[in-house]
């Protein structure tokens, strides 16, 4: 029996194709990670876009009904106001409805809200 330093050629392979197997099944699992993270952050980009423009409305002018687009970089943020129908209340309703969307016409985020008009 004689006494060596070091690995084998055919340990080495067999690590090399464990660590092999291993990054299989981890590499795909990190990218897909790493795809939902920036989903989620281009989804609370556009949804603070979407609150900042609803808490506008009506403050520095009153509401009006009617439908507008308008480019925030590489998005569309539509905004809808449109009549709601209010049969238990003497008060005008209005509706708002603010979606922002991607170049593919892909609605990122989209929030309601239902107000009284003064």
């Amino acid at each position: 029996m004689s006494s060596r330093a070091g690995y084998s050629l055919f340990e080495v392979l067999i690590a090399f194709a464990v660590m092999t197997m291993v990054l299989s099944v981890v590499l795909p699992r990190q990218a897909e990670l790493l795809e939902r993270s920036a989903s989620s952050a281009k989804r609370i980009l556009a949804a603070d876009i979407a609150y900042s423009r609803m808490s506008e409305l009506g403050v520095s002018r009153p509401l009006e009904f009617g439908e507008s687009t308008e480019r925030h970089g590489e998005w569309v943020v539509r905004q809808r106001i449109s009549p709601h129908d209010n049969k238990f209340t003497q008060f005008a309703l209005a509706e708002i409805t603010i979606s922002v969307e991607d170049n593919r016409k892909h609605v990122i985020f989209e929030t309601n809200e239902i107000r009284w008009i003064e």
